[in-house]
């Protein structure tokens, strides 16, 4: 044993748990988690931070860490958090190891925070409680058994995913089993403790296993090795506000300055300061008796009456403090009794329901059996009217596919009966002149393939998405550019355009993007655009435009011809007997285009353009998401 050993305090010499990762004072992180608290709404997130500012209390206050373990075991009771309840305990049961109160930390561990562990935690929640075990039996005496235990978790954490928590396993495996195990194998399990903490970025797990490599060295009389393991950890345990630690580091480097007394009471004198700031009143009249019973070795003349002032203070604040605590800690027990009382309550409640639940099946079973019998004497009845429904059903889709169909047909004649009349006339043009030049002739054939090879193409995807609307598949929604979709279809009418030398202005902006079914929207824009043509006057100007909103996009085709009258108006989108005979092909592709505007989340209207024309309008949703359901056939 180290010969420093006389001014050594019992303070605690395990290492029951440490906030990782990167360091934070702790008065930073506890006011950041305390003006955070007020504010959050949500019941278990409550539990949650309660049980982290209680963990974070550990390190600076034992009395704030029972504290806040008892609000957090309170609310998790209420909502019936088993998980925060075993959270909460484990806040509770590492107070009372704070106070040195081993005795009722283990009965809380072993009755309750490793059950529920079990039961709501997970593997590294288990391991870290069996830990805190073997360390409660480690104190009491029981060091067996506190090996044990250690020896479990040290197995049981060798399978663990996430082995953050094995730092510590494999400190306190050392300390429980120190003088029995040899110092290759305790250098080995502070290697691999170390190599954990690095993989974790856990400054604080190496700061403890510095503290007992220090007492290591210090063992062994390597005072001057030990100091350079003592000296960073005192400072990084002040600069984090770890008190609880930094009395341990502080106990460490008085055992070093041995022979040097001012040194060792300047040690001192910080730990006390420290034990009486932070409420470990268990620990100040042991630092005070170290000093007295020193005194000679130290060299330091003590005024009695001060130290017997200072011993009178710290008796009445340990009664004080334990006065308090006993309260706090009588509360705990009668919340514990009242969880059980309501636990047993909740049981025979669940006995009265379970029995009230068997009466209503029974009942259910009786009436049951009566409908049964009432259904018997309606199955014929009900056969029949079940297969009428069936017959009307098929009736139904039978006439919606054959209408579908109708209007598929109606798509390809409207589609091409533009570029088919256009061919016709080119044909009727070759004809009638003869007397045309080579290059004329070339310029005039290229055309007509062009005419001809763009109807092909035309056809062949029409006609593929015709067929895949016949096999029952839905609208295939892809993102397209209406600048350039108009642009496609100004060309298709091009030859017209000329014939009639009408201006066709492209308004819609180059960047305007919807996600919407291209042939269907390319069918409304040639059946718009067809009809705009067709009622313009010679020389006359056809304006498109688009606006958008948040969720969709409005079109406009615009034209100067004679407009569209209040009796047309009504009767535009459908087919009737009202529209002359030379217009209703024109009904029946405004009707066909309202539907397929309708399938794609959207609506047709007209509005009357002044001084002359008509203004055909649709809108549809930029997303195919934000389109309403529609039961039409697709």
């Amino acid at each position: 044993m180290c010969h420093t050993a006389y001014i050594r305090i019992p303070i605690l010499t395990f290492f029951i748990f440490l906030i990782g990762g990167k360091a934070y004072a702790q008065s930073k992180l506890l006011n950041e988690e305390l003006s955070n608290l007020p504010f959050i709404k949500d019941s278990v997130v409550k539990v949650d931070k309660l049980n982290r500012i209680g963990m974070l209390y550990h390190m600076k206050n034992p009395d704030s860490c029972f504290y806040y373990g008892m609000q957090a075991k309170a609310l998790a009771t209420h909502l019936n958090y088993g998980k925060g309840e075993a959270e909460a305990d484990n806040v509770i049961a590492i107070s009372l190891f704070v106070r040195n109160m081993f005795q009722e930390g283990l009965k809380l561990y072993s009755k309750s925070v490793l059950p529920k562990f079990k039961k709501y935690g997970n593997q590294e929640n288990i391991v870290e409680a069996t830990m805190n075990i073997s360390i409660a039996y480690a104190n009491l005496g029981d060091l067996p058994q506190g090996r044990k235990l250690v020896s479990e978790a040290l197995q049981m954490g060798q399978h663990l995913e996430k082995d953050s928590i094995m730092s510590l396993v494999y400190l306190n495996y050392c300390m429980i089993n120190r003088g029995n195990l040899p110092d290759n194998t305790v250098d080995d399990y502070l290697n691999k403790a170390t190599v954990v903490a690095n993989k974790y970025h856990d400054e604080r797990a190496k700061v403890a296993i510095a503290l007992v490599r220090a007492e290591q060295l210090l063992n062994k009389g390597l005072v001057d090795k030990a100091l350079l393991l003592v000296r960073p950890s005192l400072q990084f345990t002040k600069d984090q506000e770890m008190d609880l630690h930094e009395i341990h580091a502080l106990d460490l480097y008085a055992a070093c300055y041995q022979n040097q007394p001012d040194s060792v009471i300047k040690m001192f004198d910080r730990m006390y300061a420290l034990i009486q700031k932070d409420g470990y009143v268990h620990l100040r009249l042991a630092a005070l008796e170290v000093i007295w019973r020193n005194q000679d070795a130290l060299h330091k003349k003590i005024d009695l009456d001060h130290f017997h002032q200072l011993t009178e203070k710290s008796m009445m604040d340990i009664n004080r403090n334990l006065t308090q605590f006993i309260g706090d800690y009588i509360k705990y027990n009668d919340l514990e009794n009242n969880n059980r009382l309501l636990k047993v309550n909740n049981q025979t409640n669940r006995y009265k329901i379970w029995f009230l639940i068997g009466l209503i099946l029974a009942l259910v079973l009786v009436a049951i059996f009566v409908y049964v019998l009432y259904l018997n004497s309606r199955r014929y009845s009900k056969r029949q009217k079940q297969l009428n429904m069936r017959i009307m059903e098929q009736r139904d889709s039978l006439l919606a596919a054959d209408r579908f169909k109708s209007e598929l047909v109606a798509i390809l004649a409207h589609d091409f009966r533009s570029p088919l009349s256009s061919i016709v006339g080119m044909i009727g043009v070759m004809r009638d002149l003869t007397g045309m030049s080579v290059e004329e002739q070339k310029i005039f054939y290229n055309e007509l393939e062009q005419e001809t090879t763009g109807m092909l193409h035309s056809f062949e995807r029409i006609l593929k998405w015709i067929r895949l609307q016949l096999s029952g598949h839905p609208f295939s929604f892809e993102a397209a550019n209406l600048h350039t979709l108009f642009a496609e279809v100004i060309v298709d009418f091009q030859r017209r355009l000329q014939e009639k030398q009408i201006t066709v202005n492209n308004h819609v902006s180059i960047s305007l993007a919807v996600e919407t079914d291209i042939e269907a929207i390319q069918f409304i824009n040639r059946n718009l655009l067809s009809n705009a043509i067709r009622f313009s006057p010679t020389y006359g100007k056809i304006n498109l435009e688009a606006q958008e909103d948040e969720q969709s996009v409005t079109v406009k085709v615009i034209d100067e011809g004679p407009g569209v009258d209040n009796k047309m108006l009504d009767n535009l989108f459908k087919v009737s007997d009202v529209l002359p005979r030379g217009e209703r092909e024109t009904g029946i592709a405004l009707s066909i285009s309202k539907d397929f505007i309708s399938r794609l989340g959207g609506r047709i209207w007209v509005e009357k353009n002044h001084p002359t024309g008509a203004i055909f309008c649709y809108s549809i949703p930029k997303s195919h998401q934000d389109a309403l359901p529609h039961d039409g056939l697709v």
